[in-house]
């Protein structure tokens, strides 16, 4: 199951399957803002425990 997280102006996609989860693009890399900004909608969603894997596809 694919869930776009909203949060920012950022397209940030949380991929659920059956041995964890996978969170792609959350943002520009070595942003700070863009990682507080992550950080705080995974918390505050509650979704941190369930995420496995990480692909960031783009960098600054």
């Amino acid at each position: 199951m694919v869930i776009e997280l909203k949060y920012s102006g950022t397209n940030t996609y949380l991929v659920r399957g059956t041995k964890g989860s996978i969170l792609l693009d959350t943002g520009w890399a070595g942003i700070k803002s863009c990682f507080r900004e992550i950080y705080n909608y995974l918390g505050k969603e509650n979704i941190w425990h369930e995420i496995t894997r990480h692909k960031a596809s783009h960098y600054c």
